[in-house]
């Protein structure tokens, strides 16, 4: 019992805040790093831009198909959306290559602290979980400055900009699309919750089962010595029926979350084109309007709710 207050308070780290965390690796990242994940940010901002003109440019092909500058404008676009697939390219680039860097990096420094520990650390420690720390929590970390605050980031962008798009270009199919974004949000809430604490169970479980077997088989001459193996046999297939249940949970939740999302968003976009299609008997909106708009309210709002999408 002692033992394993022991592990619990030599294994924990201390919490601290995400901020601390966010200022340790940006002044970790060497100047390379630094460089790709600026250009890296620079080159979604062109993307983003891009992603959201996309809308518009569709709605104006439409309303100009049997214009003379039809040909012209497609020309145009074509090279316009041709420059935003170049930044999507050179962003996954830099952002990848960082992410592989700095993640090596903070693995050799937490495996050289490893070996400058003293032994009464190891008497108390789990083996899985000094493994996971290198494994998974050094990804995730790394990741942090590069994957995570992009994703965010894009996310944010066509959320809000979107929003704004949508009101300047229809500010009554915008009240109606909008309606919907309070109910999205709370469930959005609610389910990325629950899948984040199934997430941190199965991180725990995970060190658990990883623990389980390094200790078994560094003293696998132990087992067979005592004739233990249909024991510890039950006892690992245990551990994987439990990671097996948990699994089916978080897919469980996962599940859910899109299909919330999915039945959210399209009752949204059938209430904007059952009222749309009034405006555009009346001639309040041209076709290319109404299409613009059914574009970005989609796009607006799924990419809102990513912002609190559960992860795996």
């Amino acid at each position: 019992m002692d033992r394993h207050k022991s592990s619990q308070s030599i294994a924990k780290p201390t919490p601290i805040s995400s901020l601390a965390v966010l200022r340790t690796l940006i002044s970790f990242c060497s100047t390379n790093e630094s460089l790709k994940i600026l250009l890296g940010f620079v080159s979604l901002g062109v993307n983003s831009v891009t992603n959201l003109s996309f809308p518009s440019m569709i709605g104006t092909a439409i309303d100009q198909v049997n214009s003379d500058n039809y040909r012209q404008f497609m020309l145009t676009s074509a090279s316009y959306f041709l420059v935003g697939s170049i930044a999507s390219w050179i962003r996954v680039y830099c952002f990848g290559t960082a992410t592989d860097s700095i993640s090596s990096r903070l693995r050799q420094r937490l495996f050289e602290s490893y070996l400058d520990k003293d032994m009464e650390y190891f008497d108390g420690a789990s083996g899985g979980e000094m493994i996971t720390l290198l494994e998974d929590d050094v990804n995730e970390a790394a990741e942090t400055l590069t994957e995570t605050m992009a994703s965010g980031a894009r996310s944010l962008n066509s959320a809000v900009n979107g929003s704004f798009l949508l009101y300047a270009t229809s500010p009554t199919l915008c009240a109606v699309s909008l309606s919907v974004v309070p109910l999205v949000g709370v469930g959005a809430m609610l389910l990325s919750k629950y899948t984040s604490t199934l997430a941190k169970r199965a991180r725990s479980l995970q060190s658990e089962t990883t623990s389980f077997c390094l200790e078994r088989l560094s003293n696998l001459s132990t087992v067979k010595l005592n004739s233990r193996e249909k024991h510890e046999k039950s006892l690992y297939k245990r551990y994987m029926d439990l990671n097996s249940a948990l699994s089916e949970q978080r897919c469980h939740a996962r599940g859910a979350f899109m299909a919330f999302i999915n039945i959210a968003t399209n009752t949204s976009l059938v209430a904007v084109l059952g009222y749309g299609g009034k405006l555009l008997a009346d001639g309040s909106i041209t076709p290319g309007v109404l299409t613009r708009f059914a574009i970005q309210v989609r796009d607006a709002q799924v990419d809102g709710c990513h912002c609190s999408s559960p992860g795996r």
